[in-house]
């Protein structure tokens, strides 16, 4: 199950890999964390002489944040200090942001959690075949993965890497040259272009000291005569190419290398590969600074230069130092994809950032930094999809939509809410469509009007075909172990006059 429809490129690796970034604010004989720093905290209920207590930042960068899992919270367990006590600072505060209280809980050392590609110092590059912009800020969610990402693009942006040379995509891997000397102290460099969903928890398994590409092909000269190869970047380019390798090879052993290493591996075919995502470790670097180089000159075409490339640096056996990824091509069909059961798959391909699947944004109130016991789970999901855009009531003049139609003077969702007996750590999840939450700011006030219950909204941009569509949507938002409690779906035009989640 993924974190929901609206991040679902994104948040593969949170719930998978069991690595939230976190981080606990604490103070030890001298070093105090400026809170100022942090997003304030909502404390539930803070436990006193605790062995283990946990502070989860989520993205609070973007609306949309990851919800928790356990192994996730067990993984950040696992990286505390026990080797002395330390005094770690919580202030809480309401929903509105005031009343604020400060106090003091003795819990194990704790820092920074870094994440695997943060450990690893692994730089992610994020490159534009157009000027797509519009996109950035959505991917900059990546920033709370890796200790650095760079956009890369054909077009001036303030926020991307120009890169004009690129030749809108064809000779991309340019790009990822111009990244490496400007950003040359990293240990590997991973490079997706901006419609892949990398798969982060599989790739994690993989040897940052190998070349990651997807499946290389080999082609008989004789029979390259489709694709690519008839153009000037394709097959023409790739002889051009070799020629200046076996010209420069005369009087140079490195380029001799290069060229037994090619055949040792490729004979005399021709190579190429899916380029769209692709890991260099920093020991190749000095080799691709050279073979970039020599093929932007001879405009080769990406897909074969890559591919080429990987070979020509590869001194052993294709086994010995180069992984083959393997993806899929999304179907633009499904609403959301799930990445159970995909360890075999290390990337999906042409996701449309613009596409239902990415209309949802996802869970608005975590704004907060919550206090959470290891392990320790959430009673209840209470879910009221509230999906449709009121067409009957507008129709009959209505000004507001049905849950918001006033019943003596209150309207009908808050007397549901009223009535519910709920607990402090029940969750609401609410769906709505995303242009009545503009209208009318029905997020705002309902954590206004209930300060102390939890609630998770999930906006959606297009109309679902019912209640059953949009609980669905919702509970695609939800965490596996959230979808492992109780969880009561509710009609928001039902008042019950009875403890009707005591008696579920």
């Amino acid at each position: 199950m993924t974190v929901g429809a609206a991040i679902i490129f994104l948040a593969s690796y949170i719930y998978f890999s069991g690595t939230t970034k976190a981080v606990v604010v604490c103070t030890d004989d001298s070093t105090l964390h400026n809170l100022q720093t942090t997003e304030p905290v909502l404390s539930q209920h803070t436990k006193q002489n605790v062995t283990s207590l946990v502070v989860v930042i989520p993205f609070s960068s973007l609306r949309q944040a990851p919800s928790l899992r356990s192994h996730a919270l067990n993984h950040l367990n696992q990286s505390i200090s026990v080797r002395k006590p330390v005094n770690i600072t919580i202030t809480r505060i309401n929903s509105s942001n005031q009343n604020s209280i400060t106090e003091m809980v003795n819990v194990n050392q704790t820092r920074k959690f870094l994440s695997y590609w943060e450990k690893s110092n692994v730089a992610l590059v994020i490159h534009f075949n157009y000027n797509l912009y519009q996109r950035i800020d959505f991917l900059t969610i990546y920033r709370e993965l890796f200790p650095i990402v760079i956009f890369t693009g054909p077009d001036p942006h303030s926020k991307v890497l120009h890169c004009p040379d690129g030749g809108k995509g064809s000779y991309a891997y340019i790009c990822l040259t111009r990244v490496i000397a400007l950003y040359p102290n990293y240990t590997g460099y991973l490079m997706a272009h901006f419609d892949v969903l990398p798969i982060f928890y599989n790739l994690e398994k993989k040897d940052l000291s190998r070349i990651w590409i997807p499946p290389i092909t080999l082609t008989d000269p004789s029979k390259a005569n489709d694709w690519q190869w008839p153009a000037s970047h394709g097959k023409q380019a790739f002889d051009g190419f070799f020629s200046t390798l076996r010209n420069s090879g005369r009087n140079n052993s490195l380029y001799s290398k290069y060229l037994d290493n090619y055949m040792r591996n490729a004979g005399k075919n021709l190579t190429s590969s899916f380029s769209d995502i692709f890991y260099l470790p920093k020991r190749f670097v000095s080799d691709w600074f050279i073979l970039t180089d020599l093929m932007l000159q001879n405009h080769l075409f990406l897909e074969i230069g890559f591919a080429a490339t990987s070979l020509l640096m590869t001194s052993t056996t294709i086994s010995k130092e180069i992984i083959q990824l393997n993806g899929e091509r999304w179907s633009e069909k499904d609403l959301v994809i799930s990445l159970h059961d995909k360890n075999n798959l290390e990337y999906y391909h042409r996701i449309d950032h613009q596409s239902k699947l990415h209309q949802v944004e996802l869970i608005l109130d975590f704004d907060f930094i919550r206090i959470i016991e290891v392990q320790q789970k959430f009673k209840m999901n209470i879910i009221i999809p509230m999906g449709g855009i009121g067409h009957r009531f507008s129709q009959q003049n209505y000004r507001f939509p049905k849950p918001l139609i006033k019943i003596v003077g209150r309207p009908i969702l808050f007397w549901l809410l009223d009535n519910l007996d709920t607990k402090d750590d029940d969750i609401t999840y609410i769906g709505l469509m995303k242009n009545l939450e503009k209208q009318f700011g029905l997020t705002q006030i309902l954590k206004t009007e209930y300060p102390k219950r939890i609630f998770q909204f999930i906006l959606i941009d297009f109309e679902t075909r019912g209640a059953a569509e949009t609980l669905f949507i919702i509970l695609q938002s939800m965490s596996k172990d959230r979808l492992e409690r109780k969880t009561i779906s509710l009609d928001c035009d039902t008042i019950y006059l009875k403890p009707i989640i005591d008696d579920f």
